[in-house]
C-alpha cells in the first residue's frame, strides 16, 4: 500500500483525480486472482491488456513492437509493462528515481537483459550490446549523470522498439540519419554510418583491437620507460650527492669536476608549471569520464 501511495497513480488519487488507477482496477474486484493463474488480470500475459485500459495509444505501440509480439508468442522471458515500469510504485520518468528516467533506463531495465548471457544465448542476441553502449561516449555520459546524452530509448524507442529492418524502426537505415539529428541538429546520412555498439572484439572489429592493443603497449611502454629512467636518475644524483658529502678519501666534500648550469629559466619553469597543470587537468577530468562510478569522482564533479 506505502508503495501504491508514492506511485502516480496513488498521488493522482491523492489529489483528487478520479480517473487515476486503484487496487482493484488492476487487481479485479470480487473476482481477484494470483499472478500466475492465467486467468489473472495481473499475470504477465495479461498486463499489457489492464494497462491498456488506461494507456490504449501506448499499449498499441508496445503490441507492435518487438517486445509485444514476444509476449504474443507466449515467451515470458519478454519484459511487459510492470518489468520495466515496475508494479505498485510507478514513477513518472521525469524524476530521477524511477527506473525509466533517462539516467536509469539503460542500466536497470535495458541493461539486465540485453546483458544476459543466458538470455542472449537463448533467443540468438549479441551480449556485448549493452556493455559497448557502457563504455562509448553517451553511455559513460548517461553514468555521469547526463540527462541529454543518448541512452538506449533515446535511439531504440520507448514502447514501438523494432528491429533494424523494419522500415517504421527508428534505427532502420532510412530513418537512422533523423534519428541522431533529434539530438544532433543536421545530422545526415554520412553523420550516422559510423558503427554502432563497437566492442574491441578481435574478429569482430579488427581494426580497433590492434589500434587498441597497441595504444596500451605504447603507453606501458612509454609511462615504463620513463618511470625507470626517472628511478635511474634519482638514484645517481642521490648517489653522487652522498659520494660528494662523504668521499671515502677524506671527510670533506669533494670539487664536482664538472660545471654547473641553471636548468630552466624563471619563464621556461612557468611554461612548465602550466603545461604539468594542464597535463593532470586533461587527466583527472578524463579519468572521471571514463570511470564515473568511481567514488573520488563525485568530490570533484561539483568544481
Amino acid at each position: 500500500i506505502s508503495s501504491y501511495e508514492k506511485s502516480i497513480h496513488g498521488r493522482e488519487i491523492a489529489q483528487g483525480n478520479l480517473d487515476a488507477a486503484v487496487c482493484s482496477d488492476c487487481h479485479g474486484g470480487h473476482s481477484e486472482l494470483k499472478a500466475s493463474n492465467p486467468n489473472s488480470k495481473v499475470n504477465k500475459f495479461n498486463i499489457t491488456t489492464t494497462c491498456g485500459s488506461c494507456h490504449e495509444k501506448i499499449t498499441s505501440e508496445f503490441r507492435n513492437s518487438v517486445h509485444g509480439e514476444a509476449l504474443s508468442q507466449g515467451i515470458e522471458a519478454s519484459p511487459t509493462c510492470t518489468d520495466c515500469h515496475g508494479e505498485h510504485e510507478i514513477i513518472e520518468p521525469e524524476r530521477k528515481e524511477s527506473p525509466v528516467s533517462p539516467v536509469n533506463v539503460s542500466q536497470e531495465v535495458c541493461g539486465p537483459c540485453h546483458s544476459s548471457v543466458k538470455l542472449t544465448e537463448k533467443y540468438g542476441l549479441s551480449s556485448d550490446r549493452f556493455s559497448a553502449y557502457e563504455n562509448s561516449y553517451h553511455g559513460l555520459a548517461v553514468q555521469f549523470g547526463s540527462v541529454e546524452a543518448a541512452n538506449c530509448a533515446s535511439c531504440h524507442g520507448i514502447h514501438n522498439i523494432l528491429p533494424s529492418s523494419n522500415p517504421k524502426s527508428k534505427i532502420h537505415p532510412s530513418n537512422i540519419a533523423n534519428t541522431c539529428g533529434s539530438c544532433h541538429p543536421g545530422a545526415n546520412e554520412n553523420f550516422a554510418k559510423g558503427k554502432v555498439h563497437v566492442t574491441r572484439d578481435r574478429e569482430e572489429n579488427k581494426l580497433i583491437y590492434w589500434i587498441s592493443s597497441i595504444y596500451i603497449l605504447l603507453i606501458i611502454s612509454l609511462v615504463g620507460s620513463m618511470t625507470l629512467h626517472n628511478v635511474l636518475d634519482w638514484f645517481r644524483k642521490t648517489k653522487d650527492k652522498y659520494e660528494q658529502r662523504y668521499s671515502a678519501a677524506e671527510l670533506t666534500p669533494t670539487v664536482r669536476e664538472t660545471n654547473l648550469y641553471l636548468r630552466m629559466t624563471l619563464s621556461e619553469r612557468i611554461q612548465h608549471l602550466a603545461l604539468l597543470t594542464s597535463f593532470f587537468t586533461l587527466v583527472i577530468t578524463g579519468f572521471m569520464l571514463k570511470f564515473p562510478d568511481a567514488w573520488w569522482v563525485s568530490c570533484g564533479s561539483g568544481i
